[in-house]
């Protein structure tokens, strides 16, 4: 029995070719592939697939065998078995685990099994993409005559999660040094962070010189990275109520900031509305409020309200 493995839509023996074969090798493919028929496996594009996601697989199979079976199989770490986990008995459109599946993976397992043209099409789909989905995916198809197999391979990414600083505000006297811890969990591929920093009385950003090196460590139980990122300084005067932002650098609207300043300084926003400069002060004036009324006395207000309570008694 030949077994056949096809990749990238090439049939490729087991069984190596020396130059002088390298004809009869040719012409036995071509007619291996006649008599097994055409498999593809299509991972519609998601050669990267996001963590909590979903995954399509498509196998397709259309041949002229009058008995086969379909089967799907998994890589498995870390002894890198094949393991197969779906059949579709010939001549079917239901499906089959296998024994012995974790109930974890299979609970999120969709598979289905249509006709299409003069073949099928097995497909499963993958709900909530984890980290141990990833790997290697091979469609099977058993023959009488020969097996034949097609694979494709599923990564999983992570996007990066906002930057956190443990401490809004920094109290740090003249001449000491400090410290600004930046913490993120910067997914998979590892994200990079960056510092910058905005001086008093500016909108500008500057981005810090000398920038510090990234420590990335994986989570516990995952395949996300978690990252520290330390930057240390000595507090002058120039830095006084200065803000330090830790940013991805891919997402710079994922930030967390902290303000740098001397005991009890107070860095209060200014309002641009109605600027008070020197003697240019001017008062408020009042705007006529339709809604306003006149200003009242209390025994005013007393007797309005002891004839209103008179009059619904009555």
């Amino acid at each position: 029995m030949w077994i056949i493995d096809v990749t990238a839509s090439q049939y490729t023996s087991h069984k190596l070719c020396t130059a002088m074969e390298f004809r009869l090798c040719v012409l036995l493919f071509v007619c291996l592939s006649t008599v097994f028929g055409e498999l593809k496996v299509s991972n519609n594009g998601q050669d990267h697939v996001t963590l909590g996601q979903e995954a399509h697989i498509d196998c397709s199979y259309d041949g002229s065998v009058s008995w086969y079976v379909l089967r799907w199989k998994r890589k498995f770490s870390p002894t890198g078995e094949f393991i197969t986990f779906l059949n579709s008995p010939s001549n079917s459109l239901s499906t089959d685990w296998a024994e012995n599946i974790d109930i974890s993976f299979k609970d999120r397992v969709r598979p289905s099994i249509r006709q299409a043209g003069q073949g099928v099409v097995f497909t499963i789909i993958i709900y909530k993409f984890r980290c141990d989905d990833a790997g290697t995916y091979v469609c099977e198809v058993v023959t009488s005559k020969g097996d034949v197999q097609n694979v494709t391979v599923l990564d999983v990414t992570a996007p990066p999660e906002t930057p956190r600083l443990p401490q809004d505000v920094l109290e740090v006297k003249e001449g000491m040094q400090f410290r600004l811890f930046c913490h993120a969990n910067v997914g998979l591929p590892s994200a990079k962070l960056r510092w910058s920093y905005k001086m008093p009385n500016s909108d500008m950003y500057t981005l810090l010189e000398n920038d510090p090196p990234q420590q990335d460590a994986l989570l516990p139980n995952d395949c996300r990275y978690k990252t520290e990122k330390i930057v240390q300084l000595t507090m002058s005067k120039d830095l006084n109520g200065a803000i330090f932002r830790c940013f991805v650098a891919t997402r710079p609207d994922m930030f967390d900031e902290s303000l740098v300043s001397f005991p009890g300084y107070s860095n209060k926003p200014t309002t641009t509305e109605d600027p008070c400069i020197e003697t240019n002060c001017k008062p408020h004036e009042l705007k006529d409020d339709p809604n306003r009324g006149e200003n009242k006395s209390p025994c005013s207000v007393l007797l309005i309200s002891i004839f209103v309570l008179s009059y619904i008694c009555r």
